[in-house]
């Protein structure tokens, strides 16, 4: 099952024209998401060394994923995995090398807006650098600028969560993955974050991906590593989130033996959509335990 994402952007603290930094600029409706890392490589009044970034922001409507697999109960639970996959999309660009991007979930949620400028960066919108949403006529700030400010699940003063308590033990909730050439698509497993996020475990409010946290404050920088975002005009490559799962059955009646375990499987339909057999004139359903008598009879066999 494949689902794509409800809503993303990218927010940045791009330096613009060596005077101001465009941490008030929205790219919601952008049709790329754009990570980047500058390093000293514009000049703005008070800072020697300045540092300009990018992080992605994007959410999946979890409802939908948790209804898709409603009366799903007979699949292999061990088979059942989630991965995010986000579709390379340099075009003509050079893309950095050798680096890694981090999948957090995020703690709040964040509108996505309608920004588009993504060369002047002059739409004013949020989500943005510094804002997550505009909630009851307000303005949710991040915790940290850039929406970096990272913890534990359940803490009150963090924007994405590292880690939590499921299940009685603490799991490790953040993704990452290393990009060798910079030209492969992201394509992570989420299988716990986003189970946990249907289960009402963590909030649902999405991801961010973002460089390592040594790849962003070393002295390198990293240009550009692009995404479609799910505004490009191929549908094929939008981001999307892909459900696997293993609902095969295995019915042995027709290689019964004696002494040796086996499964029957009976599954009835009414034009098409599973349901409970009848009985008698009045169609009465048969259901719960017991309702049914198998009867085994024996025979002859001639070759």
């Amino acid at each position: 099952k494949i689902f794509t994402a409800s809503k993303d952007t990218y927010i940045t603290n791009k330096i613009l024209r060596n005077t101001s930094r465009a941490t008030d600029a929205n790219l919601g409706a952008a049709s790329t998401l754009d990570l980047f890392k500058l390093y000293d490589e514009s000049v703005i009044s008070g800072e020697t060394t300045p540092i300009e970034l990018s992080r992605a922001l994007i959410k999946f409507n979890t409802t939908d994923i948790s209804s898709s697999l409603e009366g799903k109960v007979s699949f292999d639970h061990s088979s059942f995995k989630c991965h995010l996959k986000l579709s390379d999309l340099q075009g003509g660009s050079i893309a950095p090398e050798d680096f890694n991007l981090v999948v957090y979930p995020l703690s709040q949620s964040f509108d996505e807006g309608l920004g588009a400028d993504v060369s002047n960066l002059g739409f004013l919108d949020r989500a943005n650098w510094i804002t997550a949403s505009f909630t009851n006529n307000t303005n949710v700030l991040w915790k940290t600028t850039g929406a970096r400010s990272v913890g534990l699940l359940g803490s009150s003063d963090i924007d994405i969560i590292d880690s939590g308590s499921i299940g009685g033990s603490v799991v490790q909730l953040y993704r990452s993955q290393y990009f060798e050439k910079g030209t492969e698509d992201l394509f992570v497993d989420i299988t716990t974050p986003l189970s946990a996020a249907m289960c009402g475990i963590i909030p649902s409010h999405g991801f961010l991906i973002a460089y390592s946290g040594s790849e962003e404050t070393d002295a390198k920088s990293r240009f550009v590593k692009r995404f479609a975002s799910r505004h490009v005009k191929n549908q094929y490559i939008r981001p999307k989130i892909i459900v696997s799962y293993d609902d095969t059955i295995v019915d042995n009646h027709k290689d019964s033996e004696f002494n040796l375990t086996g499964s029957l499987f009976l599954k009835t339909f009414q034009r098409g959509s599973p349901a409970n057999l009848v009985s008698g004139s009045a169609a009465s359903e048969i259901a719960g335990n017991n309702c049914i008598l198998v009867k085994l009879y024996t025979g002859s066999f001639t070759k």
